[in-house]
């Protein structure tokens, strides 16, 4: 086999130095290790490199400017290596007098790169959430339960992900990089950072099939993650730019319309409510103010009278708001937003596809990596994770503090990433900037200060005209129509839900982030066979529960849920009918072509 030694390796002999090609053995030579004797026997001794500073000198005799890429300076007497500008290391715990050397191990939380990998990694997925509109789509449109229990669930399975790819393509592809007839150059740190480590592993294990299996795993990723994003960001478009700005006079209308409804209502209301007595001439008096378009058609003037008959109180009484939402549920003739919504929407998936895929070729055509891109990201978006957590959990969070603290986070960021770079390679490049310390140093400074310009903004200039319930009268719906709520989504069981998300979170974040990893990067050494054959053991088991629940959990909701659909579907034919409570027959009878009296907000004449 070949090791990073070179006694086994392509090498090149100058003096009392060896010089070998290993790609990337600089990202884990501070990996936790074994001592190996001079007839390369493993003994029970533990052992580490670590960085020389520099005014202690090299270890070779050879000019470190003259190794290439990939290649490590290694002297003959002593355990200390030379790999070009990333520095020396010289170990520690071996007997080298005696010709003891220290072989840092894959097998090993004790890993220095990979703690800063860790960091960096976290603070790039906060950002990868918190600045995901998916995330956020799916959170506010599923009930409290099915949202806490998904994000959950969600999350726990998703871990599966790179836990198994990592211990299986990633130690399957540094095992043929030792491969006498391969070499370390099968998979370099370029073809690495490109993302094309799993794609050489099971090219070269399984064959064929290997490849297809892993290509069906891509398709299914990205079309999966692609669709979610598209959508997302199509609502961004759709109902933040174009129905804000570019069509307001759709807003002007339903605004006409609820200013009509409201002053209407306002003759029959007690108190914010309507009594079911006076439904009726409430109806007549819409139609004679024009405030339904057309003719409404008797199945509508039913749902509606269902509708109402369900939110009656003991009084036969009606809040306003339920009525009001219970004609724009019902009435949906009277309805124009949503199809012309739709269409833009539509439209607008189309364009952030293309967009996607031309930024994608474009960063390509730049040279960056796709591992590069991913360190980076938390650099970009991490400043907006503090600000974006700030807007649901600080009622006085300043809106403008808000903004400067993710655009400010942005400039702390870039400045922290590209002057670790110039302090510790003297240079700002993109393979400096593409090192462990200035990604950490960036995302850090990111999230960080991102977090604290909003945080203490806000605090020395809050905002205390907003309250939370003002939330649900500003968010802007289409047609105006509000989701039917269910029955079981109670004040009591929502907050049943939120204790059930806090608790979790903390034990996740503790159990996942210190309790596991934590004491075995400090003490736990190179695994022994049977710690890894657990932890294969618990890869496969997570990998195969994961797998099973993703499968069959939604299939058993989804049977559910049209047993449930069909079930209210069946009762809701049973019980139609447009007779209300009172006995009396609910009717929309309309003449004339309608809108002409309707009120027009103040907003739209502006």
């Amino acid at each position: 086999s070949c090791d990073f030694d070179a006694s086994n390796c392509d090498s090149t002999e100058t003096g009392k130095t060896i010089i070998g090609q290993y790609s990337a053995l600089n990202s884990y030579v501070e990996n936790d290790g074994t001592c190996y004797s001079s007839d390369q026997k493993a003994t029970e001794k533990a052992c580490s490199f670590s960085k020389k500073k520099s005014s202690e000198g090299i270890c070779c005799d050879a000019e470190l400017g003259a190794l290439l890429e990939g290649q490590y300076c290694r002297a003959k007497s002593g355990d200390c290596i030379d790999f070009g500008d990333k520095g020396s290391f010289e170990s520690s715990g071996c007997d080298t007098v005696a010709g003891e050397r220290c072989v840092p191990s894959f097998l090993t939380m004790g890993s220095p790169s990979g703690l800063l990998f860790g960091i960096t990694n976290i603070v790039g997925n906060f950002g990868t959430v918190f600045v995901d509109q998916s995330y956020w789509q799916s959170a506010v449109a599923a009930k409290p339960k099915s949202a806490v229990m998904g994000f959950l669930i969600g999350g726990m399975v998703w871990f599966a992900v790179p836990f198994c790819m990592a211990t299986t393509n990633g130690l399957a592809g540094r095992a043929l990089t030792t491969h006498p007839e391969l070499s370390s150059l099968y998979i370099t740190a370029a073809a690495s950072g490109s993302g094309l480590t799993p794609a050489r592993v099971l090219a070269k294990i399984l064959g064929s099939g290997g490849a297809f299996i892993l290509l069906l795993q891509l398709f299914m990723a990205i079309t999966s993650t692609g669709s979610a994003e598209i959508i997302a960001v199509s609502s961004i478009l759709t109902y933040d730019i174009y129905y804000t700005y570019l069509n307001p006079e759709l807003k002007y209308r339903r605004e006409g319309l609820r200013n009509t409804f409201m002053s209407v209502v306002a003759s029959f209301e007690v108190s914010g409510k309507v009594a079911l007595a006076n439904v009726q001439a409430v109806m007549n008096a819409l139609v004679d103010k024009k405030f339904f378009e057309k003719e409404v058609p008797g199945k509508e003037a039913t749902a509606l009278a269902v509708a109402i008959n369900g939110f009656l109180d003991e009084d036969q009484m009606i809040s306003t708001a339920e009525l009001y939402n219970c004609v724009n549920r019902a009435v949906s003739s009277n309805n124009v937003e949503g199809e012309i919504l739709l269409r833009v929407s539509k439209f607008f998936t189309g364009v952030f596809a293309i967009f996607m895929g031309f930024l994608a070729v474009f960063l390509q055509t730049l040279g960056f990596s796709l591992g590069w891109v991913y360190m980076s990201m938390g650099v970009i978006i991490g400043s907006a994770v503090g600000p974006a957590s700030l807007t649901i959990l600080m009622e006085r969070a300043n809106g403008k503090w808000i903004a400067a603290g993710a655009v400010g986070g942005f400039v702390l960021g870039i400045m922290g990433w590209c002057i670790q770079a110039q302090v510790e390679f003297g240079y700002v490049a993109y393979e400096t900037l593409g090192s462990d310390w200035p990604w950490v140093v960036g995302n850090l400074c990111a999230i960080i200060g991102g977090l604290l310009i909003s945080f203490l903004g806000s605090l020395a200039m809050p905002d205390n005209d907003f309250k939370w319930h003002m939330l649900n009268e500003r968010i802007p719906l289409v047609d105006d129509i509000e989701p039917a709520k269910d029955t079981e989504e109670t004040d009591d069981k929502l907050q049943k839900q939120v204790k059930i998300a806090t608790v979790a979170s903390v034990v996740l974040t503790f159990v996942l982030l210190v309790l596991w990893p934590l004491p075995m990067h400090g003490a736990a050494g190179v695994f022994s066979k049977g710690g890894f054959t657990f932890w294969v053991f618990l890869e496969v088991a997570w990998a195969l529960i994961g797998g099973i629940v993703i499968i069959t959990l939604p299939v058993y909701e989804t049977v559910k849920s049209m047993k449930e659909a069909k079930k209210k579907l069946s009762d809701a034919e049973t019980e139609a009918s447009s007779v209300l409570k009172d006995g009396t027959t609910l009717k929309i009878e309309i003449a004339g072509e309608g809108l002409k009296d309707v009120v027009v907000p103040e907003s739209a004449e502006i």
